[in-house]
């Protein structure tokens, strides 16, 4: 373990309640424990409980805004740098606000870029007719579109609060087969009761890109 300590008003420390701080305009952030060297993921990749890891950027000259976008993108065949918890229906999907209960990232104002739907095009200094603000993901792909069709895939997921933040939170234990009564115990396949089933698991926790966004 590494410890650094910075002298009072040293803006190198981050702000308070920051428990990392990132410098620079591009990088990569992840779960703790995450495999971040990993190529292609296994069932050994598993975040860790009862976390709260509150991740904060400073908002380099000229930058309005901050995308994110999984590390491997992945599909519903091979696991993804993103999946936490179960989702709100029997497929691999990414879920949202009130549905993200147990394990989620909190990103302030989240849009998603859909870049194949005008209306949900990602613009800084505006939000599109179509664009749904979030501040919660969750689910097995990194999407906050409004369309369901648009979070059976991870898309970049863009903020224009300021300052640069986000928050995983994590609760005591996983949604199990184990621990559902029946008949849902029976039910081994289905994603918004197990978080072990389907592809991506919701046990993964999170590997992602981030890239400040220049102003307009």
């Amino acid at each position: 373990m590494s410890v650094t300590q910075y002298n009072c008003g040293d803006e190198q420390g981050g702000p308070d309640g920051c428990l990392q701080y990132f410098t620079g305009t591009t990088g990569t952030v992840a779960s703790f424990n995450f495999p971040t060297s990993a190529s292609v993921l296994d069932s050994s990749a598993t975040h860790l409980s009862s976390q709260t890891q509150t991740m904060c950027w400073r908002q380099e000259t000229n930058t309005c805004a901050i995308c994110w976008i999984p590390e491997i993108l992945g599909n519903l065949i091979t696991p993804g740098s993103f999946g936490l918890s179960t989702t709100s229906g029997r497929v691999a999907s990414g879920v949202t606000e009130g549905k993200c209960r147990g394990d989620y990232l909190m990103i302030p104002s989240a849009e998603s870029n859909v870049e194949t739907d005008a209306a949900n095009t990602f613009i800084i200094g505006s939000i599109g007719p179509d664009i749904q603000l979030s501040n919660r993901l969750c689910g097995r792909f990194f999407s906050s579109a409004n369309d369901q069709d648009d979070r059976l895939a991870s898309i970049s997921v863009c903020s224009q609060q300021r300052p640069f933040r986000m928050t995983f939170k994590t609760d005591a234990d996983e949604i199990t087969l184990s621990k559902l009564p029946p008949p849902a115990s029976g039910n081994a396949n289905f994603a918004n009761l197990n978080e072990l089933s389907r592809v991506p698991g919701g046990i993964v926790g999170f590997n992602l890109r981030w890239t400040l966004q220049s102003c307009a």
